[in-house]
């Protein structure tokens, strides 16, 4: 009770959010879709953690759900390169800035 839902597509998307969350000390429970098509299904709740594909699928599958979403500034990258470059601390700010930025921006709504 009181876990947010994340949505991701990739299993080290998933393991990089965890460790993000985890130092953010937030109760959350991660779902791992393995592709962009599970995800546009499956994401009913909390936020999307898209990957940032050159192709744009991955910004496409997050904006079908209508769930806010978060997705690396770089193309071609996911959260599981951000985290790899930029650390768990620096990622976790990142993310933690994003979510309260959306609760904000949902509150004023």
């Amino acid at each position: 009770i009181g876990a947010t839902d994340w949505w991701v597509e990739g299993y080290g998307s998933g393991l990089s959010l965890r460790a993000c969350l985890h130092a953010l000390k937030v109760r959350y429970r991660i779902h791992v879709t393995f592709s962009a098509g599970n995800l546009q299904r499956m994401a009913h709740s909390g936020y999307v953690v898209a990957d940032n594909d050159v192709s744009g699928v991955g910004e496409v599958a997050a904006i079908a759900t209508g769930l806010p979403y978060w997705m690396p500034e770089r193309s071609g990258q996911d959260i599981n390169d951000v985290h790899q470059a930029m650390g768990t601390f620096r990622t976790s700010q990142v993310l933690g800035k994003w979510v309260r930025e959306m609760k904000e921006k949902k509150a004023a709504a």
